[in-house]
């Protein structure tokens, strides 16, 4: 095929294969003879490629048409499709710094403001948490400082701890009187003698409550009973699942190959049927098997099933070419309780970076004010739990929303849980402190409407609901007390957390409204308070019609009208060359890009000429503007049809004769534009004209989101595609014909040449 630029081209050729004969022996240009047979060849083919060609600018078009009509009928209504679009109000307000004020279509007369109270929403602010709240602190972080005897689980009665690193032991000796700074220095000290040289074992740090040991020399193992439980006191989960040895199978020829996804279970040596506990952080995951129907595959099918919630950690196993399986889980380490299945997995007790670490206990006041990265572990949270919270929503009613937490968390964790819930309420934490407020104002009522007495907006309920009874929750009511909440309860027994939200009240011309939040709709006009008014601040709203809006309005109207009119016009009426058909690739190889595309503009033009879809909906549409009932028409308001016939029914507006009638009447085009639910308006008529045009195009022409066989000029455009195939396909025979005959040729001459030069000597 040929390229194509501005400045150079590339020349077409008709041939599927080049110099398959060369033609030396006749001395003829086979290259240039096949060209010109396969072109004529080809020539019924090209015919079906500019039809196809045809009908995709003419989908294309019809769509072009589509996207011009959907985009007048959402502008229609977005635009002019409301009674408050046809009607503009400027507002006058004497105070604009107390009360922000707009003006409906409907906005009449003057509301004078004797007085207002804002709403406001509930709030309060915790005790601040730190050195003066020596209750506030049961478990801490650890640090270089921190006993090994204060560390929860720990067990130093063996004195040592022992490790497999690069083919020996290392031990490393410990007292339960050392502090961590001290457990880190002897790993970093320990040495061992490896090929006559003496090298250091481990690298050992800790850092935000992590021990980490590594070393240079390889992977570090333990098989030492006491060792192992006291890297997982230490918080190392020692029998990671992280890639485990290679597992080796003995296959049909006695061979020892690596496992893979298709092993059985029973091959690797697993028990009959079983289960697998997996634990990552504080969860726990339990899969069955059964060894002789498993294969790792299923296994693995089982172990990645999707989570069903925070309960249920996501797991992924996976198995390389060297049999090593490795399970993973993006909610923290996995490690395998069962050490005998461990071993028949080929995980071994690798150590690895310790989770966080805390002290059991403390005997002194914490020296810091507590912040927003502290842990709820550190605030003697072990385990996980939920709580719920009850806010005030916009509408005044009490929600309920339970809230999970995690031992993990951070406090700025925990907050952001409650503000991501939907709960209603904003909790923050900053320097030791907790704030906490209601989204929305107001009070909560009773069953009569009426502020209720000592209930608050936002509070904690101190119980959860466990089969429909009520069961105590001190554990979330302990939570918000070591956050500083006060412990006080309100009338429903719950503890608060936030109250003093208010209504807001309003007095208008001598009459009072009240709400819960701050915005009044009043005679028209939107009021929204943005602080107290008193009788002194005498605040007074006005609205006049602005008429000078509105007819900028009709304008715009008129503009997007006569646009949308002219183009469809244009393309029922555009004159059709036909002296243009499509470009070949043989021609456009012969012709630059800019003499391509305006070959294919003059090609295009007429292609949808005189479509009747079209002319039906401009019709449609003059008629709809041409209509209206009494005096409430178009004509009357001085909007008319143009009168030179060129014009195709543009729009025109006479301004001083539609100011009068806005001075008259400021609802007219409302009614006229707008109407009513059982009577719509020409906005509604237009777009419903419009639409149905739309539906009616689609039929012939599709959109972007179906597939072709879903309308006409697909189902013919897929029909020209498969002829056109079926000719590609016939035109490389025909080739492979000619070239076996010019072959056969140069073969015939090659022997009668020989032939003769026999008879010849």
């Amino acid at each position: 095929m040929a390229s194509v630029n501005n400045n150079t081209q590339v020349a077409y050729s008709y041939l599927q294969y080049k110099n398959k004969v060369g033609g030396l022996v006749s001395g003829m240009d086979i290259d240039s003879i096949m060209e010109k047979l396969m072109k004529a060849e080809s020539s019924q083919m090209e015919k079906l490629q500019q039809q196809k060609q045809k009908y995709e600018w003419k989908r294309d078009a019809y769509r072009g048409v589509n996207t011009s009509l959907n985009t007048f009928q959402q502008d229609l209504f977005d635009k002019y499709g409301l009674s408050n679009s046809w009607i503009s109000k400027t507002v006058n307000n004497s105070n604009s710094s107390k009360v922000s004020v707009t003006a409906g279509g409907a906005a009449n007369g003057t509301l004078n403001i004797q007085s207002a109270t804002a709403a406001k929403a509930a709030a309060s602010t915790s005790e601040t948490i730190g050195a003066a709240k020596t209750d506030a602190i049961v478990q801490q972080r650890v640090n270089a400082d921190t006993k090994l005897s204060n560390i929860e689980g720990l067990d130093l009665s063996g004195n040592s701890l022992v490790f497999d690193v690069a083919g020996q032991k290392a031990t490393v000796s410990v007292a339960s009187t050392d502090t961590l700074g001290d457990l880190v220095n002897k790993l970093n000290n320990t040495k061992l003698t490896i090929d006559g040289v003496e090298k250091n074992v481990f690298k050992a740090s800790l850092q935000d409550g992590k021990l980490s040991i590594s070393s240079s020399l390889g992977t570090i193992t333990t098989t030492d009973s006491d060792t192992l439980k006291n890297l997982d006191a230490l918080g190392m989960r020692n029998n990671t699942t992280a890639l485990g040895n290679e597992l080796k199978i003995t296959d049909v020829d006695g061979n020892k190959v690596a496992a893979n996804k298709n092993t059985k279970l029973s091959d690797l040596g697993l028990a009959p049927s079983g289960t697998l506990s997996f634990k990552i952080g504080d969860k726990t995951k339990t899969v069955s098997y059964s060894a002789e129907d498993d294969t790792v595959e299923k296994l693995f099918a089982k172990i990645n099933a999707t989570s069903t919630g925070e309960d249920d950690p996501q797991l992924k196993a996976s198995i390389n070419s060297s049999g090593q399986i490795s399970i993973t889980s993006t909610a923290g380490t996995v490690s395998l309780d069962e050490s005998d299945i461990k071993n028949q997995l080929g995980f071994t007790n690798k150590v690895q970076t310790s989770s966080r670490l805390f002290e059991k206990t403390t005997d002194t006041t914490s020296p810091n004010t507590i912040q927003g990265t502290t842990f709820l572990k550190e605030l003697g949270f072990g385990d996980s739990g939920t709580f719920t919270i009850r806010a005030i929503q916009a509408d005044g009613k009490m929600k309920d929303t339970e809230i999970k937490y995690n031992s993990t968390d951070t406090i700025n964790a925990l907050m952001s849980k409650i503000n991501n819930s939907g709960a209603g309420a904003t909790a923050i934490f900053n320097n030791g402190q907790m704030s906490i407020s209601a989204n929305n104002t107001g009070a909560v009522a009773d069953d009569t409407g009426a502020e209720a007495v000592g209930k608050a907006e936002v509070s904690l309920l101190n119980y959860n609901i466990v089969d429909g009874s009520k069961k105590d929750n001190d554990k979330a009511v302990d939570l918000f007390t070591k956050l500083g909440v006060k412990q006080t309860a309100n009338s429903d027994g719950e503890i608060t957390l936030a109250e003093g939200g208010s209504s807001a009240t309003l007095k208008v011309n001598g009459v009072e409204y009240k709400g819960a939040s701050n915005t009044f709709s009043i005679a028209g006009y939107t009021v929204q308070l943005k602080e107290d008014i008193l009788e002194s601040d005498k605040v007074s709203i006005s609205s006049t019609t602005d008429v000078d809006s509105t007819i900028g309005k009709v304008k715009e109207f008129v503009n997007m009208y006569n646009d949308l009119i002219k183009s469809l016009n244009s393309k029922t009426s555009e004159k059709r060359n036909v002296n243009y058909d499509p470009l070949t690739d043989a021609q456009k190889a012969e012709m630059t890009t800019d003499q391509i595309t305006k070959w294919e503009e003059m090609a295009k033009a007429g292609i949808i000429k005189g479509d009747s879809n079209i002319n039906s909906v401009l019709s449609q549409m003059r008629t709809i503007l041409n209509g209206g009932k009494g005096s409430e028409t178009l004509y009357n308001i001085g909007i008319t049809t143009s009168s030179t016939w060129s014009d195709n029914g543009k729009l025109v507006v006479d301004e001083n004769k539609l100011r009068e009638a806005l001075d008259k009447d400021p609802d007219v085009l409302s009614r006229i534009f707008v109407g009513t639910t059982d009577d719509p308006g020409m906005v509604g008529q237009l777009r419903t004209a419009a639409k149905n045009t739309i539906k009616n195009i689609e039929k012939t022409a599709g959109k972007d989101s179906q597939a072709s066989n879903q309308y006409s000029l697909g189902k013919t455009i897929n029909s020209l595609g498969d002829k056109i195939s079926d000719w590609k396909a016939r035109l490389k025979t025909i080739e492979e014909r000619y070239w076996n005959q010019f072959s056969a040729m140069e073969n015939a001459i090659q022997k009668a040449n020989k032939q003769s030069s026999i008879f010849g000597q």
